[in-house]
């Protein structure tokens, strides 16, 4: 146990020091936190080329009054489209757009032209398009003589709002049970499923990677035969396991530190100068506040207790798990790190299929391929943490983790004696036969 001991804390502390653990650690979250800053300018980004154009509108459905966009102006003017071109050359206008006449508000189809020397990009399209059809339902609706009031009335917001406590529901007044809850329950439990599966997704592919190489760099400049002769092959690999997991953990708790002072940060400093920018190039995307508070409500009423300890378990018999696999893959190869990282595909599949089944998990938790991929060992590890958020069963929450602890020491066991072997094997890569003959070596 001691010598498990000095390997683990060695690994732990030779990557720590490290300049690139260092970087990684800190700079991810800053990076995490800039690619949210600059996808959200992308996004916000809707165009600054000033334009204008000429609308000829026979039926005064716009009632010459064109709002689409902020950055595009419009001029009215009636005649045939040979005088209005030639009104486009003449005064310099970007483009012609015209309007069909229209006689009946039953019509149910109507296509504009626009006529320039430039073709209608996407933006300008969906702008146009977007407002002339909210200005048609107000023209039908004055014409067909509607009482808009009246109209509006038909639209109902439907929201489901949800409640897991059955003795305060059924203890309450009827009234008092329809505010109970929140409609957006399913999508923040969603998110929290899906952050935390992620999560450990990359940890323990980015992990179990770093495993797989260093066993390939000791085999390959035989550093590990001068540790072979003061420790057994499975204590080093133990050891190793240990450490990096250690590493992993280190690094997820302090970027769950970091990450959220950061995006608190950038939204600070930020946040004004973002929404200004958006406001001179586009329309930019509200947040409701509403909205906002509610999803904080929701955060603060999970079980966190719960999610963090099953997360940093999963994490742990997940890395334990597909990292002994790598290790032992990395003690089977030769020297070709080409070839060697094709064949991790094969451990690298499970872990993909996971993450796609995590998706449906989170959109319906209590199915029948989420429920057993959350209790398969080699799914679990990333499945289970995405119905985590949603209550699942007790049952299947420890069938789930004691089949994972139990697969979990199998494959230890059995990457272990393939460890024990193929770390002094040089020269050529074992092929299926030989790691039968190495499991069948007391």
């Amino acid at each position: 146990m001691r010598k498990i001991r000095i390997i683990a804390e060695r690994e732990y502390l030779s990557r720590v020091k490290k300049l690139q653990f260092i970087l990684i650690t800190l700079g991810a979250p800053i990076l995490f936190g800039l690619f949210f800053l600059v996808v959200g300018f992308i996004f916000s980004y809707s165009g600054d080329e000033k334009r204008t154009i000429l609308i000829s509108d026979p039926s005064n459905i716009l009632e010459e009054r064109f709002e689409a966009s902020t950055i595009t102006e419009a001029t009215f003017r009636q005649g045939t489209t040979a005088e209005l071109l030639k009104i486009k050359e003449e005064e310099g206008f970007d483009g012609v757009l015209l309007v069909p006449a229209v006689d009946s508000a039953m019509v149910r189809d109507i296509n504009l032209r626009y006529i320039s020397e430039q073709r209608l990009d996407i933006d300008t399209d969906l702008n146009i398009t977007g407002y002339f059809n909210s200005r048609m339902r107000e023209w039908k609706i004055k014409q067909l003589g509607i009482d808009e009031d009246l109209l509006a009335s038909l639209n109902t917001r439907v929201r489901i709002s949800s409640s897991t406590d059955l003795v305060a529901a059924a203890s309450e007044s009827e009234d008092d049970a329809v505010d109970e809850g929140s409609s957006i329950t399913p999508y923040v439990a969603g998110g929290i499923g899906l952050v935390i599966a992620m999560l450990i997704y990359f940890m323990v592919f980015i992990n179990g990677m770093m495993i797989m190489r260093s066993v390939m760099e000791e085999k390959v400049n035989r550093i590990v035969e001068i540790m072979i002769s003061t420790v057994r092959p499975f204590e080093l690999m133990l050891g190793k396991l240990i450490g990096v997991g250690a590493v992993g953990v280190t690094q997820i708790f302090i970027w769950l530190t970091l990450i959220p002072i950061i995006l608190f940060g950038i939204t600070l400093l930020f946040g004004e100068t973002m929404t200004a920018g958006a406001q001179g190039m586009g329309e930019a995307p509200q947040i409701d506040e509403a909205t906002l508070m509610g999803v904080l409500s929701e955060l603060a009423n999970f079980n966190w207790w719960v999610i963090s300890i099953a997360f940093i378990f999963y994490y742990l018999g997940g890395f334990l798990l597909y990292s002994s696999l790598f290790g032992a893959l990395g003690a089977m190869m030769g020297d070709d790190l080409g070839e060697n990282n094709s064949l991790s595909l094969i451990i690298t599949i499970p872990i993909v299929i996971a993450i796609y089944i995590g998706v449906v998990a989170v959109q319906s938790p209590n199915s029948t391929l989420a429920v057993w991929s959350s209790i398969f060992p080699l799914f679990s590890p990333i499945v289970m943490p995405c119905r985590l958020a949603f209550d699942p069963p007790l049952w299947q929450l420890l069938l789930s983790g004691v089949l994972l602890i139990a697969f979990t020491l199998f494959i230890v066991w059995f990457s272990g004696k393939i460890y024990r072997v193929g770390i002094l094997m040089y020269g050529k890569k074992a092929d299926l036969r030989e790691v039968i003959k190495w499991l069948r070596n007391k």
